[in-house]
């Protein structure tokens, strides 16, 4: 029962999530002062994703590198973020600075440890006992 609930919240997060991801990406294409169309302020649907895809990155570098060390994750991750905005800045996609790409690599990790907790928790909790 508890394995249940707790993928339902995880599966309610996620789907948060992406709502509020889709509901971010707002393209202005109203011209300013009879010029060109104004610069668009939101984050980007391909920006957002940057903390779901470098944990997947990095598990995929984990298994592919095996003498990797554990304490270099963390700094693989941020450095990811980093390039992953470089690359949207490179093909015109919505993009921030190089600090905030880091950043979003580093909310990656933040997103791996949130699975591990909840992962961890279900498979310590005990049924309980039926007499």
């Amino acid at each position: 029962m508890l394995m249940r609930n707790s993928m339902k919240c995880l599966t309610w997060c996620l789907a948060s999530f992406a709502f509020v991801a889709l509901a971010q990406t707002n393209t202005n294409t109203i011209p300013v002062h009879g010029g060109s169309p104004a610069p668009d302020t939101g984050f980007g649907l391909l920006l957002t994703l940057i903390p779901l895809v470098v944990p997947l990155v990095v598990a995929a570098l984990k298994t592919a590198v095996s003498k990797l060390p554990s304490w270099s994750l963390p700094i693989i991750a941020t450095a990811l973020g980093a390039a992953l905005n470089y690359i949207l800045a490179l093909t015109n996609q919505p993009h921030t600075n190089l600090l905030y790409g880091a950043l979003l690599g580093a909310a990656g990790v933040g997103v791996r440890e949130i699975y591990d907790q909840v992962k961890g928790t279900v498979q310590t909790q005990q049924p309980p006992a039926t007499t």
